[in-house]
């Protein structure tokens, strides 16, 4: 199931319009892309996945990666943890 009212119209560009992702950085491995922030956590068959909102990418290509896919991105994840375990 999934809630229609996150959902919004797909509008094409303009003519002479295109839309340009941002290229992978240069990391540790190919196609390596930034990891803006970690967004939140959850557990999928017994393993942790983060939702990782990508530098340069709308949330809408917000995805769910395992940790091995964020050896890059020790910064983004401190940050997750330390804000998890702050008092709201």
């Amino acid at each position: 199931m999934f809630n229609e009212t996150l959902l919004s119209p797909f509008h094409e560009p303009l003519p002479g319009q295109s839309i340009v992702q941002p290229p992978p950085v240069q990391g540790d491995t190919p196609d390596s892309y930034e990891v803006e922030a970690i967004l939140d956590s959850r557990k999928r068959r017994k393993k942790i996945q983060y939702l990782v909102k990508w530098l340069g990418y709308g949330h809408e290509e917000n995805t769910w990666e395992p940790i091995q896919n964020l050896k890059d991105a020790k910064e983004a994840l401190a940050l997750f943890r330390e804000n998890r375990r702050a008092p709201q």
